[in-house]
């Protein structure tokens, strides 16, 4: 399986998220995003 994002950063939202430089919900939902990927990837 392949997870593709196209014009998407959302590593970038992981990266910066404790220097404040994006808003805080934009953060929270990168960081859901991930762990769904996470989670997706160990039970399928």
């Amino acid at each position: 399986m392949v997870v593709a994002n196209f014009d998407n950063d959302v590593p970038e939202y992981w990266e910066w998220s404790g220097q404040g430089l994006y808003p805080f919900d934009a953060s929270n939902e990168a960081y859901k995003l991930g762990v769904n990927y996470v989670v997706y990837g160990l039970t399928h």
